[in-house]
């Protein structure tokens, strides 16, 4: 059974009040985690809705769920993924600031704050007029966000509703997931923000290639007991000491164009697969928020840390964001960025020739649909208004190409994106001469990458300019045939 039908049956659910047929009888029992939170309202494509109970929420194979705070009538979009067992909160943003902030929301909102071990709503509440409006109103993506009549509690008091307990740890202590020791690996590193805290960008005035990368870089590397090999590519070198090449970008000088080993007697204190490479890496190892500060060499690490792995995409995501200065730390230390670790045989590359469905949600709460047909880097709306999705080609004739000049992986490579250019902001000039922002965001969950929801965060820059954006419309695209 397809998605496509999938999504028309739940649009006809909502608007009946009732559940269709569907060819799987009994639904299945999904667990929301890292934190496990009752209250949470949540919608699946194929109609099934409802409450969260201790992170739980049911769902038919091929649907996606989109989780809200609220209820049916009035909500707030957290974010939507493809639907699976377990889904982490830090599934639904690839931005630290963002996954930070609704960690912080929630914690706040919860009605026990004396246990940990679950976040539990009050769906009445956080589905009333004001605290909407609250939540459409915020940026989310900002380093220090406040909201009217509600006191946010820290990202280090907010972290211990995600850091398993000792009877966890215990428990996944022998469940390894990953076996790093003698594979090569490939990172992909996007920065977000520079030490100073500036904005980074893929910026498309400046996109030469192959000289400019942008904030994209590369390493492959392979863990052996006595220390790490490093391959050719260009590296995670950003900026020039004399300024040419912006702290931003990737310094293409500073490729890497032979093998190099570091030997190395411990590694201790490494975050992601380094860490646990020796012995081999658990669920714990590859998951939760921690507060790094450790020597590293010459220069210190000062950062918050949040950690997930996709066990089907056999994929590592790592979030980090500087805390600012500290004795022995380079620089002003706001650096922000993300990163991807896979084995090098595991990396896939996201087909994009299909029919995808477009949801769109406004800061004002409003949600809007349509169909469209990705084809050799042409987009393609379709001329029907029903909110299924065709597979005829001859139902998508009107080309919107020249409204997604933010989707600039279609002009080099128009069938397909890389997980790097799927992540990384992108600073685009409209048909109005105006200088517009997107941050997109790709967790892919299936082994072959292809599922996965993509997000499109339309942004402004905020009053203080180079520091902040403000959100004005996210919107969702799900892939629903080739």
């Amino acid at each position: 059974m397809t998605k496509q039908y999938y999504i028309g049956v739940c649009i006809l659910t909502l608007l009946s009040g009732g559940f269709g047929v569907y060819k799987y009888n009994t639904p299945h029992v999904g667990q929301l985690i890292l934190p496990q939170i009752t209250g949470l309202y949540y919608q699946t494509s194929s109609g099934l809705f409802g409450h969260t109970k201790a992170g739980n929420f049911t769902y038919f194979p091929d649907d996606t769920v989109t989780f809200f705070i609220g209820n049916k009538r009035r909500q707030y979009a957290l974010g939507t993924a493809i639907a699976q067992p377990q889904i982490a909160l830090a599934q639904f943003s690839n931005s630290s600031k963002r996954t930070n902030n609704l960690l912080r929301l929630l914690a706040a909102l919860d009605r026990d704050k004396n246990n940990l071990t679950e976040i539990e709503l009050t769906p009445k509440v956080v589905a009333s007029a004001q605290y909407q409006r609250m939540f459409n109103a915020a940026n989310w993506h900002a380093s220090d966000i406040t909201l009217p009549a509600l006191v946010l509690p820290s990202i280090e008091q907010a972290s211990q509703y995600i850091n398993p307990t000792k009877k966890q740890k215990n428990n996944e202590k022998n469940n390894i997931v990953l076996e790093p020791l003698n594979v090569i690996f490939q990172s992909t590193l996007v920065r977000l923000r520079d030490l100073n805290g500036n904005l980074c960008f893929y910026d498309l005035s400046k996109a030469q290639p192959p000289s400019y990368e942008g904030p994209i870089g590369h390493i492959n590397y392979k863990v052996v007991k006595e220390g790490i090999y490093l391959y050719p590519d260009i590296g995670d070198f950003y900026g020039s000491w004399d300024h040419s090449v912006d702290a931003c970008d990737v310094n293409t000088a500073n490729r890497r164009p032979e093998p190099e080993f570091i030997p190395m007697t411990s590694f201790e204190g490494y975050k992601g697969v380094l860490g646990c490479a020796l012995k081999g890496c658990s669920q714990h190892d590859l998951s939760g928020f921690s507060i790094d500060d450790y020597a590293d060499g010459n220069n210190r690490k000062y950062r918050t840390v949040a950690l997930n792995f996709e066990p089907t995409a056999q994929l590592v995501v790592l979030k980090t964001q500087g805390l600012g200065p500290k004795d022995g730390v380079r620089g002003a230390n706001f650096s922000e960025g993300l990163n991807f670790t896979s084995a090098a045989a595991v990396e896939q590359k996201i087909e994009f020739n299909g029919v995808w469905q477009e949801t769109s949600y406004s800061s004002s709460g409003d949600i809007a649909r349509r169909c469209l047909l990705i084809e050799h880097g042409k987009i393609y709306a379709s001329l029907s208004h029903s909110d299924t999705c065709s597979d005829e080609r001859k139902q998508y004739e009107m080309e919107v190409t020249h409204h997604f000049t933010d989707m600039w992986w279609l002009k080099d490579t128009p069938n397909y994106a890389s997980l790097g250019q799927l992540n990384t902001p992108v600073k685009w000039i409209d048909e109005l001469n105006n200088a517009q922002y997107t941050t997109w965001e790709y967790l892919p969950t299936g082994s072959d990458w292809q599922s996965g929801v993509l997000h499109r965060f339309s942004q402004v820059l905020a009053s203080n300019a180079a520091k902040s954006l403000f959100t004005t419309r996210v919107t969702e695209y799900i892939k629903i045939s080739d």
